[in-house]
């Protein structure tokens, strides 16, 4: 019997939000994207094909002296009571008491694209037309003992083109410059960010085949 690899089981899956990518030299962009980085923790450029949980990858923080950009791990570690070992990779209802106490730790967290799983398991990648970098709506957090910190991207209703192939759910998708930025920004409270997780993304993705 041949071994399934972890593209096999996530087709096998349907998986919501579990695979996307980064391309881009972060150091030339990030300044002209959204504004001067006091703070980088990681290389200059990154090229991730294939970014799946667990896997490290960029996010972009906000703090009181200004933005960071910190290398992360993708996941919260699974709640002890659920007896799951699979980590907690998205993030849907923010009203709820377990993500209520994150949310002041947001992040941004680039991607130049992310693929879903149609209903024959056909793999989809969505991205910007040009190519380019947008973002996701992330939450983060630290654990004792862990050197890198830990996030979740946050999901909300499919929309176009997405929900025409997986019409689940979808990340939070957010342009890559100022407006995206305020996602994550100090000032953003509570309730404006769950707000800013309700807006719609339409617009900012195209779509095409993986074969």
């Amino acid at each position: 019997m041949v071994e399934k690899t972890d593209w096999d089981r996530a087709r096998e899956a349907r998986p919501m939000c579990s695979l996307y990518k980064l391309s881009a030299n972060l150091r030339h962009l990030l300044p002209e994207a959204v504004g001067p980085i006091v703070g980088w923790h990681g290389p200059d450029t990154v090229d991730l094909p294939k970014i799946r949980p667990t896997n490290i990858a960029p996010i972009v923080v906000a703090r009181d002296d200004g933005l960071h950009v910190f290398q992360g791990r993708w996941g919260f570690p699974p709640l002890p009571s659920s007896g799951s070992k699979t980590p907690i990779i998205n993030a849907r209802n923010l009203d709820s008491r377990f993500w209520r106490p994150h949310l002041g730790q947001r992040a941004l967290i680039p991607t130049t694209g992310f693929c879903e799983w149609d209903a024959a398991k056909q793999p989809w990648w969505f991205e910007k037309e040009d190519g380019g970098v947008f973002a996701f709506a992330g939450l983060y957090t630290h654990l004792p003992d862990e050197p890198l910190p830990r996030f979740v991207i946050v999901t909300t209703a499919a929309e176009p083109p997405v929900v025409d192939e997986h019409p689940k759910a979808m990340p939070r998708v957010l342009p890559f410059n100022e407006g995206g930025l305020k996602w994550c920004k100090v000032g953003t409270g509570p309730t404006e960010a769950i707000y800013l997780h309700k807006k719609s993304a339409d617009g900012i993705l195209t779509q095409h085949s993986l074969f």
